[in-house]
């Protein structure tokens, strides 16, 4: 007597949960990153509203809306164009399962101002950059990331 049959097992798609997975990572990276972007929010002055214009190109691919209204008082009038020309927003979502966000500025005051108190603002240093840290790394704290489910693909297998 002989018998034969087939066996259905299952395989792990890889490739649909890796692609899954960077979804995933990155609405996670913009959750705590959108918290992140509170900080110069929070602290730092707006003049003629270049130092917080650096952070509008962070705040686009954020999808956050940011609001800066330069001081009447302010002698070198509107340059939030000027300081979204010097800010620095990179998103990088390199290989599966590698996400990065680069956020910064090279607006010289905002530099000299987050750190130094030149006599300038009263407010410096400002500390945003602490302060987005703190913001961003209590936000990680809170947040409860759940991976993908695996996705399994039938294999049939026969049996001799």
């Amino acid at each position: 007597m002989k018998f034969t049959g087939q066996f259905t097992g299952i395989k792990l798609n890889q490739r649909l949960f890796l692609t899954r997975l960077q979804v995933r990572l990155k609405q996670h990276l913009f959750e705590a990153a959108s918290s992140w972007i509170e900080g110069p929010i929070d602290l730092v002055p707006v003049w003629s509203g270049m130092a917080l214009g650096s952070m509008l190109k962070a705040a686009m691919i954020l999808g956050i809306d940011i609001e800066i209204i330069p001081n009447e008082k302010s002698l070198e009038g509107n340059r939030i164009s000027l300081g979204e020309a010097l800010g620095i927003a990179e998103l990088d979502l390199g290989t599966t399962g590698s996400v990065s966000l680069t956020i910064g500025t090279q607006v010289s005051h905002y530099i000299l101002q987050e750190f130094e108190n030149v006599g300038v603002s009263k407010s410096a240093p400002w500390g945003s950059f602490a302060h987005a840290r703190e913001l961003y790394l209590a936000r990680i704290k809170r947040m409860k990331p759940k991976l993908p489910q695996p996705v399994y693909q039938p294999v049939k297998i026969k049996a001799l």
